[in-house]
């Protein structure tokens, strides 16, 4: 497997603390450190904050509206079936997640500060890699 993304070498995770530390009500809680700090990954280690894992094959992949934000269904070998964004340059994830490819990804649940779509808390990709 070749690992695709992973959030520990994300040159983007400040503007996840960025509005995980501002007044503003969008952003994840802090309920185990600050997101990606020493703290935060420190809780993952110690199983504080479990780090789950999901697994299957690409069903289908699309780049986004304007090929800003690629996103892949995942099926899983129970048939269970869910969708992952993937901060990855959309022609780089479009190679990569082939239909019948198979994929597993990485992630915490973590608490938003405000709820989004009705929902508290959020699947946060910490790495996702793909069959070589």
């Amino acid at each position: 497997m070749r690992t695709l993304y992973s959030l520990r070498v994300d040159r983007d995770v400040r503007s996840m603390q960025e509005a995980s530390t501002s007044s503003g009500p969008v952003g994840l809680r802090q309920t185990h450190g600050l997101v990606a700090s020493a703290e935060w990954w420190m809780n993952i280690e110690r199983g504080k904050l479990e780090l789950q894992k999901v697994v299957g094959k690409v069903l289908r992949f699309w780049p986004g509206h304007y090929g800003d934000w690629p996103e892949f269904e995942l099926v899983e070998s129970t048939g269970a079936r869910s969708i992952w964004g993937c901060m990855v340059p959309s022609s780089e994830a479009e190679q990569a997640f082939r239909p019948g490819c198979r994929v597993e990804v990485d992630f915490v649940r973590q608490e938003l500060k405000s709820a989004l779509n009705g929902s508290h808390e959020t699947k946060l990709t910490v790495a996702i890699r793909v069959a070589a």
